[in-house]
């Protein structure tokens, strides 16, 4: 069996904070980050809501006509949804990885979106824990 080929997309990411689930505050600001990371740093360690990531990548070029695509997470706390150009991907739930194939739903550019929700009752931040990585088989 042949190793697969790996691209990380660890940064630049966007995240833009959509909701407040710990209090009637306001949402901090948008900004970047780099991959792994919680969102303590970022957002705050008390900050419980909903967070949309966004990281833009090509396609890589040229792979053979019997090679897959993945997009591989290796964990996000506590919740995600994810979906590549516009398109539903499917949910992440808890510390547990989450194993997407895309390869006829990559295009030229891609965006990925990951909106992670962590409820005001979790003990720690929230935010894409795991390594996120392409990897094509």
């Amino acid at each position: 069996m042949r190793e697969a080929h790996v691209i990380r997309l660890r940064g630049p990411w966007e995240y833009a904070p959509r909701a407040r689930f710990d209090s009637a505050g306001p949402l901090p600001p948008a900004g970047k980050v780099r991959m792994p990371c919680d969102w303590a740093d970022t957002l705050g360690r008390d900050f419980r809501g909903r967070v949309c990531y966004l990281r833009r990548f090509g396609r890589p070029g040229f792979p053979e006509p019997y090679e897959q695509m993945w997009i591989v997470f290796s964990g996000v706390r506590t919740h995600a949804t994810v979906s590549l150009n516009g398109q539903f991907l499917g949910e992440i739930a808890g510390d547990e990885p989450g194993n997407f194939e895309v390869t006829d739903r990559l295009d030229f550019r891609n965006l990925l979106e990951v909106v992670v929700e962590q409820p005001s009752e979790a003990a720690e931040p929230g935010g894409i824990i795991g390594e996120v990585r392409l990897e094509i088989e």
